[in-house]
């Protein structure tokens, strides 16, 4: 079922959408969750239609979405935009920023959202000094690689509604981890002229 709605935290102290995630996907121990919940913790509000990345800026921090819908675009010197992901409650925004030295997309809000910056040498140092973070952080990166192979996959051979069918399918498992869907619900934010562009 779709309907309509912004993606909230259900109410204050609710578990961190990130560590939520990796709870249940990760064999992170209790010690190495609590650690990442504590470093991005509580989080910065941001109204919508926010840039809050910006392609070609030296990366100092680590933004982790605790709360609304972001994307990740690519604008081109014509003005045109072209998402390259959609970013949901408890994804890294910018997990390249671990290895490059000037970011090479924009990122900016759809709703409003909450969003921590972990200064990026707490998180290098987090993950060098608990080597189960470090492994962590590869198999998110093996994570964005395989999305981005099937986004490759519906741009160039599927049907619409086989594009559609694969973005909804996605989106509700999703944001199933994180506890924002279940039942096989899914509620999505009506903003077209935001994400027209999403391959």
């Amino acid at each position: 079922m779709l309907g309509a709605s912004r993606n909230h935290l259900r109410h204050e102290g609710a578990e961190n959408p990130f560590v939520m995630r990796l709870r249940r996907l990760t064999p992170l121990s209790e010690s190495d969750l609590a650690v990442l919940s504590s470093a991005c913790s509580p989080g910065t509000d941001i109204e919508g239609r926010t840039d809050f990345i910006i392609e070609g800026k030296r990366p100092d921090r680590v933004r982790i979405l605790l709360d609304g819908w972001a994307c990740r675009y690519k604008l081109l010197p014509d003005g045109r935009r072209q998402i390259t992901a959609l970013l949901l409650p408890g994804d890294i925004c910018d997990l390249d920023s671990l290895h490059i030295s000037k970011t090479d997309t924009s990122v900016a809000t759809i709703t409003a959202c909450r969003v921590a910056a972990v200064d990026l040498h707490i998180f290098c140092g987090l993950s060098a000094e608990r080597p189960e973070i470090g492994k962590m952080l590869g198999w998110l990166t093996a994570v964005e690689n395989a999305q981005l192979t099937e986004r490759n996959a519906c741009l160039g051979r599927r049907f619409a509604r086989e594009h559609l069918a694969h973005l909804v399918c996605e989106l509700l498992m999703r944001l199933t981890l994180v506890g924002q869907a279940r039942d096989n619900e899914l509620s999505v934010v009506r903003t077209f002229g935001t994400t027209r562009g999403v391959n």
